[in-house]
């Protein structure tokens, strides 16, 4: 006799940049951080799709169309070493 266990159950209502990872202890993620850049990712911590996805540049564009929302914003120069940003990066509730 062959029992067969149900793998994770799916959500009805699923959203793929709501969904919540998992870095890896001995994951891809963790042996390049330690063997390329000589640091030790914060493993065991929970991120959702949402936050990893919008810290990609070239997502910027994909994001304005989904979302009609900017996760970038632009540096203006005042000053030969002066810099500033819009005031709405302050509203940003991106972590």
């Amino acid at each position: 006799m062959v029992l067969l266990r149900a793998s994770k159950k799916k959500k009805k209502d699923y959203l793929f940049l709501e969904d919540t990872v998992r870095i890896q202890r001995h994951g891809l993620f963790s042996q390049v951080a330690e063997k390329m850049f000589h640091m030790k990712p914060p493993v065991d911590r929970s991120l959702v799709m949402d936050q990893l996805l919008r810290q990609i540049p070239e997502m910027g564009i994909l994001y304005h169309r989904l979302r009609s929302s900017t996760i970038h914003y632009q540096l203006k120069k005042e000053g030969p070493a002066r810099y500033s940003l819009p005031g709405d990066v302050l509203d940003d509730d991106c972590t």
